[in-house]
């Protein structure tokens, strides 16, 4: 015999019978009580509530803040955090906002730097500018920064240069060059072999020079022949410094210097909002700089545009909510009372939970900002079951007092079930560590049960101010298809039950490619100008904003844990104060006193006071003569050497004196009056530059911590003197595998080291085991509460049947959807625990009250429905948001919501028949 609805239509022409409100459970009877206070003082209740909703809203808007430090979300007592909060102390200081001036022109940068520099430092909302550094006593000082090797090679080889020094500046012009060339390989010897990468320098300009009649980028041979072409310098790049002696400024660059940085911090006791007003001034001052292309990123930056977005998301998610919810209620109901009373009901709760939110915690965080959305999609579920079952009782006949205690008492004690479970899910993430989660699961658990409360206080006072008569509510009448739709699935309950359990296990096998993001980058909204500033600068330099921190006692120390950082292969490089700080300044002493007795005599020589002229041109073809002479003659002694390197030098010193006079021979007097021209003006310019700044260095007093400048030393010393070392991760440590081997290094090296990726790996361990033992917690709950409600243990398990298979299909659709879970979506999974759970519930309770399986006979198959479509118009309109990780965690809610509701009303009915027919 095939099941079928029953019939509905018809009532006993006595009326319906009397209410027995003795034979209610003792919290129906409650309930009752409550909606008789409602019937008799409609007025005053509904004036209570909206009363307490202002003053909740009133308190909220003057005193909620939104707190957008990652660090506050783990507990107080976490190590972490103390090691944090001990490196804030040292520091108190706001996290560097970071300017990134990217452009062709290096001299366009540096002005746009120095102009955003100027505007800044005269503005109360900005502190510690810093976009160059000035040091000036790198003026006779800079030497110092060479090691001591490198040193005594400098002495050495200005001892030996000293005669070609000599005669340069004591004459002028290229025909003397030349001169000095032939006497040092007249002289041959060591002194020669020493000589020829000079020399080999020298003359590669000087042919580029004739090859492009002087329009050629000059560079410095001086290193060469001082150095070595060594790069072996403590701090500073000792060829560098010859290129631009006497350099006393330098701007902050990475990528080579093709890109331009500026740092600044708010200064937060100035008040308003500095982010804004810096990108308004960048703005501003880029319209005279349209070729640069500027960004702002930093840790400070990243999480006030994640806050912002994220607070914006929900905001617009909430009412786009609101509005969804209010039409599917209108729809449903045909008219604009019940809607508007229940809309009322939910603003109210959700005013309320904001003030409790205000009251006992005082804040918002990243993780909580969503849960007025949350609220919207869950508490007008209760409004929906109570209104439809009121307008069934009314349809009996009942008069509006009887009917609403009839619906208390069923519907009511139904929904308490469900709003208890959802609350005690949610207040089980409490009793977790990680602050963060403890507060949401505190705020929405709160939240939830202030829904419940509102549907049973101020949704039937709203309804009893319209008076409606008995029998007024239209016929309970669900669309005739879904009762045929109903009646066709029950009399094949085998099939679905196999369709069912087969999908169950396809998507329960999928479960393997299901993978976990921890990049807390992609989470952001792309388009943000902090997000993409930040992915700019890690592909462009290998550079993020992220490092660790490492606290060193003294220079010392800070030398020491400095060179085992940078021996680390997942460091990029390490930056302290210490690299500006020379080391064994007494032992470098004697050597700048050297420098000094062998320039003593040396002068920076005469500039060529003439372009190159007819008899200039025939001395200079004399001297590159005699050149050619002079080192024919020693060439064989040079390949004997037994130095490979001076063997080479040779050769190519040979190459270039045959490519040179085969060049000269092919040129008109003008060309090479234009290249040697040109190239004696540049070489005796930087010759007078290079003496005058070997004469300016001096020995002095030793360059100390006090040298260097505020806006520097406020970012690398410690109120109480540590010194501070910034290390750098070679690789992108967003991603998870780079940031636990950086982390996991780091700790090698300094077990107290703290900073962005150690606090990131931190947290995000923390907030996934969080999430792991909140959902633990409160399955358990549940569990215990359906026990506890049913007094059965199988009914409590058909409650719950449709929550754990359509889990499996929401995770079985993000495999198909190609979504992660992330440290935002991931607290969709307690969540669902909790929502999901009020569908099995009604449906094993209205076949325990009609004795039949079947829900579109009555009003729990549609209010079941509407009940989810308000749902998922609640969390679906999360997924527009343009948070990356609060759209995917809409995502989530909404296909969790989808699956378990489907799993309600058709498999658990057609589970029901078949348990009921054996």
């Amino acid at each position: 015999m095939e099941w079928a609805p029953p019939d509905v239509s018809r009532l006993d022409d006595d009326g319906p019978p009397p209410v027995d409100v003795a034979s209610f459970s003792w919290l129906g009877r409650f309930l009752g009580e409550v909606a008789r206070v409602c019937y008799r003082v409609p007025w005053l209740v509904l004036l209570a509530g909206m009363i307490l909703g202002g003053l909740a809203l009133f308190y909220t808007v003057t005193n909620l803040e939104i707190n957008q430090d990652r660090g506050s979300l783990i507990g107080t007592d976490d190590p972490f955090y103390v090691k944090q909060q001990g490196y804030n102390r040292e520091f108190p200081y706001p996290d560097d906002m970071l300017v990134i001036v990217e452009g062709e022109d290096t001299r366009e940068r540096e002005t746009f730097v120095d102009e955003l520099s100027k505007e800044l430092e005269g503005d109360r909302h900005f502190q510690r500018v810093f976009g160059r550094l000035v040091l000036p006593f790198l003026k006779d000082r800079a030497l110092y920064y060479l090691d001591v090797s490198s040193l005594k090679n400098l002495v050495e080889s200005l001892a030996e240069a000293r005669p070609l020094l000599r005669a340069l500046s004591s004459t002028e012009g290229l025909s003397s060059l030349l001169d000095s060339f032939n006497s040092e390989i007249e002289a041959g010897g060591g002194s020669l072999a020493n000589m020829l990468p000079f020399l080999n320098e020298v003359l590669g300009q000087l042919y580029v020079s004739l090859e492009t009649r002087g329009r050629f980028e000059y560079g410095s041979p001086w290193g060469a022949l001082f150095f070595g072409g060594q790069e072996n310098v403590e701090g500073v790049d000792a060829p560098r410094e010859l290129e631009e002696p006497g350099q006393t400024v330098f701007y902050n660059t990475v990528a080579d210097g093709q890109i331009h940085l500026l740092l600044v911090q708010p200064n937060g006791a100035a008040g308003g909002d500095p982010i804004r007003l810096l990108r308004r001034k960048i703005d501003w001052i880029q319209k005279a700089h349209p070729k640069l292309r500027i960004g702002l990123t930093g840790e400070g930056v990243l999480e006030y545009d994640e806050t912002r977005s994220s607070t914006e998301d929900s905001i617009r998610s909430t009412m786009l909510s609101l509005v969804l919810v209010a039409l599917l209620f209108g729809f449903a109901f045909r008219q604009l009372l019940r809607p508007l009373a229940g809309m009322v009901a939910l603003v109210l709760a959700i005013s309320w939970s904001l003030g409790f939110t205000t009251l006992a915690i005082g804040h918002l965080n990243l993780l909580t900002v969503t849960f007025a959305t949350l609220l919207v999609g869950l508490g007008i579920d209760y409004g929906v079951h109570i209104v439809y079952r009121w307008d069934e009782e009314l349809a009996k006949g009942y008069p509006a007092l009887e009917a609403m205690q009839l619906t208390m008492a069923s519907t009511g004690v139904d929904i308490f079930t469900g709003a208890l479970s959802t609350s005690v899910a949610f207040w089980a993430v409490g009793f977790t560590d990680f602050r963060g989660i403890a507060e949401l699961g505190i705020i929405a658990g709160t939240g939830v049960f202030l829904c419940y409360i509102a549907m049973v206080t101020v949704l039937p006072a709203f309804l009893f101010l319209a008076r409606p008569e008995v029998g007024s509510a239209r016929q309970v009448r669900p669309p005739r298809l879904l009762m045929r739709l109903e009646a066709w699935l029950l009399s094949r309950a085998w099939a679905v039950v196999v369709a069912g359990t087969a999908l169950t296990l396809l998507c329960l096998s999928q479960l393997v490619y299901l993978r976990f993001d921890y990049n807390l980058l992609s989470m952001q909204a792309p388009n943000l100008d902090s997000v993409q500033s930040e992915l700019r600068l890690i592909h462009v330099s290998e550079r993020s904003v992220l490092s660790g921190a490492s606290l060193a006692d003294g220079v010392e120390e800070a030398r020491r844990l400095s060179r085992e950082f940078e021996k680390l292969p997942t460091v990029s490089r390490v930056e302290s104060v210490v690299e500006l700080i020379p080391a064994n300044f007494e032992e470098k002493t004697p050597y700048m006193a050297a420098i000094q007795e062998i320039l003593q005599e040396v002068v920076p020589p005469p500039l060529p006071s003439e372009p190159a002229d007819a008899g200039n041109l025939k001395d200079m073809a004399g001297g590159f003569l005699d050149l050619e002479r002079a080192f024919r003659e020693a060439y064989p002694s040079l390949l004997l050497s037994d130095d490979p390197e001076t063997r080479k030098q040779a050769g190519d010193f040979k190459q270039l004196l045959e490519r040179l006079f085969s060049t000269l021979e092919k040129m008109g007097p003008g060309p090479i009056e234009d290249g040697l021209t040109t190239f004696q003006r540049l070489f005796f310019e930087d010759l007078g530059q290079i003496i005058g700044f070997l004469k300016a260095q001096k020995p002095g007093k030793p360059v100390g911590l006090e040298a260097l400048p505020e806006n520097l030393t406020a970012r690398s010393v410690g109120k109480s003197g540590k010194i501070l070392l910034r290390i750098y991760p070679h690789a992108n440590v967003w991603e998870r595998e780079p940031l636990e081997r950086f982390v996991t290094d780091l700790l090698k090296v300094d077990p107290d080291a703290i900073g962005s990726p150690v606090m990131m790996l931190h947290h995000t361990v923390q907030l996934k085991r969080a999430f792991e033992t909140s959902g633990t917690y409160a399955f358990l709950a549940i569990c215990l509460l359906l026990a506890f409600h049913f007094r059965s243990f199988q009914k409590a398990f058909l409650a719950l049947l449709p929550l754990l298979v359509g889990v499996s299909w929401m995770l079985g659709a993000m495999v198909y959807f190609g979504v992660d879970f992330n440290l935002a979506n991931f607290m969709g999974l307690p969540m669902i625990l909790g929502v999901g759970l009020d569908y099995g519930i009604h449906v094993v309770h209205r076949e325990l009250e009609e004795g039949s399986p079947g829900i579109f006979s009555n009003c729990t198959g549609p209010a079941t429905v509407l009940c989810g479509l308000t749902t998922v118009a609640g969390f679906g309109t999360l997924t527009l948001a343009h948070h990356q990780g609060i759209a995917s965690l809409g995502f989530v809610l909404t296909t969790g919501i989808v699956s378990i509701m489907i799993a309600s009303i058709v498999l658990l009915p057609a589970i029901l028949r078949l348990l009921r027919k054996g």
